[in-house]
């Protein structure tokens, strides 16, 4: 008999601690989250050194360390006395070691990778990808295949981010809206990504399949002393969520 196929679902909750989650597990307001929690295991990881976005995901992308990886922070020392602050597309350059799905892609195994941060541009894999965080809104090489970007546009709304977190500089931060404009941006973000996302592993083979929310993050770096907002909006029991 054919061995059993395993397949891996990786779902990030991007800034989410579990100071924050803990208390709306015990509210029942995430029931899957606390189901996993109960049956499985769970508890905090320690960050990367430096504790620096651009050094973690690539430590997480790659399994290696920043010494290893090459990746330290979003700057990049120009000269003695100067730093430039760059993008996705030049830590994917920097990064000189290979990725989680370039290792599975060349084990066989079909990959589906949607929204992680720092994968722009989208590189070839043995399956598709939806490149994340700090896609320039310009960009055209953010699916791989080119053409997978159709599959997303059957989806009314789509974004890989929210707007008041983009420009076309891709890293500066334009004025904010007020916060129920943002709540609404992060909200609707994030349950069409879900929705995408139910259609993919419903639908596209895989092997490994990974989404990163980035809402939370966002929600975490501007409710973070607010969060009744969050709750009272409703997107953590959102069922399309849940169902994800």
């Amino acid at each position: 008999m054919p061995a059993e196929k395993h397949k891996v679902l990786v779902i990030g909750l991007d800034g989410a601690t579990f100071d924050i989650l803990t208390p709306l597990v015990q509210q029942g307001l995430m029931p899957n989250l606390a189901a996993l929690m109960e049956q499985g295991c769970w508890g905090k990881l320690s960050s990367t050194i430096p504790p620096f976005t651009a050094a973690a995901w690539s430590s997480f992308i790659t399994g290696k360390n920043p010494g290893r990886h090459g990746v330290l922070s979003f700057r990049y020392k120009r000269d003695r006395f100067n730093y430039d602050v760059r993008g996705s597309g030049f830590v994917d350059a920097q990064r000189f070691d290979q990725t989680l799905w370039e290792i599975l892609s060349a084990a066989g195994k079909q990959i589906g990778a949607v929204n992680v941060p720092l994968t722009y541009p989208a590189r070839p894999v043995n399956g598709y990808m939806v490149t994340g965080m700090l896609t320039p809104l310009s960009a055209e090489q953010f699916t791989y295949p080119a053409e997978f970007a159709r599959t997303l546009q059957l989806d009314q709304d789509y974004v890989i981010d929210v707007d008041f977190i983009r420009d076309e500089e891709n890293f500066r931060v334009r004025g904010f809206p007020p916060k129920a404009e943002m709540i609404a941006q992060v909200s609707n973000m994030s349950r069409v990504r879900a929705q995408v996302c139910a259609r993919l592993l419903r639908d596209e083979p895989w092997d490994f399949f990974m989404v990163v929310f980035t809402g939370t993050d966002r929600v975490m770096h501007f409710f973070w002393d607010d969060l009744a907002a969050i709750v009272a909006d409703g997107g953590a029991n959102d069922p399309i969520q849940q169902k994800v």
